[in-house]
């Protein structure tokens, strides 16, 4: 069901098709099926729905920069440069979680097409960037993003972790700098009590009011491959553009 779901939304989007890509089997997945002798998994067919609202509004070509901010693991990078092997990625996330995300990555794409951060640790501006090649840094290197132009600026279920001052500081880095800004967080905010909480919400007026300079052109409530997100559809996901791109 979630891979023909994913078959038609890339019809209806114009998005490249879920068929002419698999993930890799790194890690073994515990929710690993297969397609015409193609693997895929629940959190990877997810990962393309992200990105079949992000093309209807963007329409990727191939050659794109893009800063995302909360890696993770690396799926998304790892399906957005299987689809388009042309594209730049920086990724950006906490020490733990970017050691993962980069040991997937080299596994997933190669260790040709993965710049570690025992390159990039020292660096103080992004001079050094090539064209096609991921990029990995820590979060405290982001920064380095408000002097360097690039396309997409990409953030998906992280910034509701955070305090609205803390996003608004991480959003002012790249406002002016991408052409266009994809989010996908809870639309009230994270809870603000029990073990795992903020103490301020983060809600989508907050994040339409941290990007001036920029209008949204396309927003929903988010889907898994599956499901909607959250038990009650509380997500979205939106694209914002930058005035004048």
């Amino acid at each position: 069901m979630a891979y023909r779901h994913c078959e038609l939304l890339g019809k209806v989007t114009g998005a490249k098709p879920i068929g002419s890509i698999e993930m890799t089997t790194f890690g073994n997945p515990g929710d690993l099926l297969t397609v015409e002798g193609r693997k895929y998994s629940i959190n990877f067919l997810t990962y393309y729905v992200r990105y079949c609202f992000a093309h209807q509004h963007i329409r990727f070509t191939g050659d794109e920069v893009i800063v995302e901010l909360g890696s993770g693991s690396g799926r998304q990078v790892e399906l957005l440069k299987k689809l388009y092997p042309g594209m730049t990625i920086l990724c950006f996330d906490l020490p733990a979680q970017m050691y993962l995300g980069q040991r997937y990555l080299e596994e997933a794409l190669g260790k040709e097409q993965v710049v570690g951060t025992d390159v990039t640790l020292g660096w103080t501006d992004l001079s050094r960037v090539e064209k096609g090649r991921v990029y990995c840094f820590g979060n405290w290197q982001i920064p380095m993003v408000s002097a360097f132009d690039f396309d997409v600026f990409w953030n998906a279920a992280s910034f509701g972790e955070m305090e609205p001052a803390v996003v608004e500081r991480y959003l002012s880095y790249i406002t002016g700098r991408a052409r266009w800004v994809y989010l996908m967080q809870a639309r009230q905010g994270k809870e603000t009590a029990g073990k795992i909480h903020v103490d301020e919400k983060t809600t989508f007026e907050d994040y339409d009011r941290f990007l001036p300079g920029y209008e949204v052109v396309g927003e929903q409530v988010a889907f898994d491959a599956h499901r909607r997100v959250g038990h009650t559809g509380g997500y979205f996901e939106a694209v914002w553009k930058r005035a004048g791109a």
